[in-house]
């Protein structure tokens, strides 16, 4: 099962984007597997993303689970990677 994350293509300024978080990094944080595609639908698989949505600076946190979305923290990312 996936999910279906819809959010706007950004612009050159404000680009969109999607990212699976694979574990900690010393220097961002969070080592992230960022997914390049041409559009503002992102099936997504089990697991933690961060994304950006261009159009509206909204920068967060998703768990992935049997095809639903829950939104998260920063803090509980760094607690389940």
């Amino acid at each position: 099962m996936t999910y279906t994350l819809k959010i706007s293509t950004g612009s050159k300024k404000y680009p969109s984007w999607v990212a699976k978080i694979t574990g900690p990094d010393k220097k961002w944080g969070f080592k992230r597997e960022f997914i390049n595609q041409d559009t503002s639908t992102y099936e997504l698989s089990d697991g933690i993303y961060n994304y950006r949505n261009g159009a509206t600076d909204k920068v967060a946190f998703i768990v992935v689970k049997d095809g639903e979305a829950t939104e998260i923290e920063k803090e509980e990312v760094l607690s389940r990677i």
